[in-house]
């Protein structure tokens, strides 16, 4: 059957925005793999096991959620391509809510647990992130079933709460853990100069890691608002895969941070050596030389001493010279005095 364009959207309106994502998650599931292998090479060996199984989670996360995206292009493009929408389209439409609320409790709970025990382990933090997840979950689940089985304009107008519920627990938890741990690495600062460095640097990780989930949190939120509900299906697929990326970012630079630090260490105390070498006064040395000489004449027994005394600033020379012919021997004692001034 064709498509009716009188009744249906045009197909570049219908059909860009879930391209547009297919194109997005497949970039960013190369990132992530990319991701890995650094993982694997740099960290897997000395890491804990539950954050080996953590990040096991994420590739399994990451394959799931490229592969079915892959395959709702495909069913799209390929398969059903120029024909009317089919009551199977709203299943696999909702199967993404699935997929991102598994994802983000997932990194979520993740970054909640570092904020949390940043914050001394605080009971009334942990039932607050707790409750947001939860709340997130519900809405996530709500969405998914109504999104399902709206026949109706009173199904469709629960299927939008259930999704503001689910977008804005996710938004605000997303903010909330942020800010908790910029706000606690921030107070941390000491004073000295390497340590509030680091600190610097696990900020800017931490902004870097975290905020773009939650900006594309807000893109997807405010374009199911405004715009036509097609739109925004580009940020609904490739959302999950955002949040994978900036997780495995996150753990791959603590090892980035860790040979930083240590580079940066050995070149800060290279310059203090040559920064006290540069400041310390110099050092004269004073050589006193005082050299005997004495000979003995064959047949008789005379001994005629002379005495030489030099100051100089200079190498002390062991050299003996030649003695005359009819002498049977010739010494030169050398004592040397060293004084620094």
């Amino acid at each position: 059957m064709e498509m009716n364009v009188d009744t249906f959207p045009a197909i570049a309106h219908y059909k860009g925005p879930p391209l547009v994502g297919f194109i997005a998650t497949s970039i960013l599931f190369g990132c992530s793999l990319m991701s890995l292998m650094h993982y694997w090479q740099f960290s897997y060996a000395t890491d804990r096991r539950g954050m080996k199984a953590f990040v096991v989670l994420l590739a399994f996360w990451s394959v799931i959620t490229t592969a079915f995206v892959l395959a709702t292009t495909l069913r799209q493009f390929a398969f059903r391509f120029g024909l009317r929408p089919s009551p199977q389209d709203p299943i696999w439409n909702s199967m993404n809510y699935l997929l991102d609320c598994s994802v983000h409790i997932l990194v979520s709970g993740f970054y909640a647990r570092r904020a949390w025990k940043l914050h001394d382990r605080a009971l009334y933090l942990a039932v607050a992130l707790t409750s947001t997840l939860m709340i997130n979950a519900a809405g996530a689940i709500g969405a998914m079933v109504t999104g399902i089985y709206t026949v109706d304009e009173k199904r469709l107008q629960l299927a939008n709460v259930f999704t503001y519920i689910w977008l804005g627990s996710q938004l605000a938890a997303d903010t909330a853990i942020t800010a908790l741990i910029i706000v606690k690495l921030l107070s941390s600062r000491t004073g000295w100069k390497q340590t509030d460095s680091l600190i610097h640097k696990l900020v800017v990780v931490g902004i870097e890691t975290q905020l773009p989930p939650a900006i594309f949190t807000l893109a997807f939120l405010i374009t199911y608002i405004t715009a036509p509900s097609p739109a925004y299906i580009g940020f609904f697929v490739c959302t999950p895969m955002v949040y994978i990326l900036c997780v495995l970012e996150t753990l791959n630079s603590r090892y980035k941070l860790s040979v930083r630090m240590l580079s940066e260490t050995s070149g800060t105390w290279k310059d203090e050596i040559k920064s006290h070498n540069r400041s310390m006064p110099a050092c004269n040395i004073n050589i006193t030389t005082e050299t005997y000489s004495h000979s003995e004449a064959a047949g008789s027994i005379g001994i005629a001493g002379k005495r030489a005394s030099t100051h100089s600033v200079a190498r002390l020379d062991d050299s003996t010279d030649s003695l005359p012919d009819g002498q049977e021997d010739a010494k030169d004692m050398n004592t040397s005095e060293i004084r620094l001034v």
